[in-house]
């Protein structure tokens, strides 16, 4: 392939993100260790009325008790599913990040790039379920009773898209096979 600017600038935008993810995911795992080291310093402080369940607004959740399950440790279950959404939006970008930051002269059809778009494929499909998921764990560990799950169809569009282009780079790449073993 040629040298392009835009698969150049595809490629450190893919960086980025990426980066940007894990930073994502390493701060939601620091606030998960922060608030189980200080659910004690949280009871107490509510307890004292230093701060009332006012103060602590979630939208759609009942504010008691989401103090309540930040004082017993299981609202920071609440927060596993976020650390897992994060990975999967970086390895996303990883693998975005690969297939463009290959040589130039290299043929987009690899084996390789195969992989990569069904990865991306196989993520972009965990992100849905991995949001239903956090919904869910969130419900039971805070104590929803009207759990509103928002799932986008676009979502589960786009990581079949991105299945269905693996389907026809694994055709480029057994035809680019086919063209080398001639040459």
């Amino acid at each position: 392939m040629k040298n392009s600017k835009l698969r150049n600038i595809t490629a450190v935008l893919a960086k980025i993100i990426e980066v940007l993810s894990w930073i994502g995911a390493v701060c939601i795992i620091s606030s998960m260790i922060i608030l189980f080291a200080t659910k004690d310093m949280i009871a107490e402080a509510y307890k004292s009325g230093t701060f009332d369940s006012q103060s602590i607004s979630v939208t759609g959740v009942d504010s008691e008790a989401f103090i309540n399950s930040l004082m017993n440790g299981s609202g920071i279950l609440a927060l596993i599913p976020f650390v897992f959404f994060c990975a999967l939006s970086a390895l996303i970008f990883r693998n975005i990040y690969k297939i463009f930051q290959k040589a130039n002269g290299d043929s987009p059809f690899s084996v390789a790039n195969v992989k990569r778009i069904k990865n991306i494929g196989y993520y972009a499909l965990a992100i849905p379920v991995s949001k239903i998921v956090m919904y869910a764990v969130f419900a039971v560990t805070v104590g929803i009773n009207n759990l509103n799950i928002s799932i986008s169809l676009s979502e589960v569009v786009f990581g079949l898209v991105a299945l269905c282009l693996a389907q026809y780079f694994a055709y480029g790449a057994e035809l680019q096979n086919e063209v080398d073993g001639l040459l």
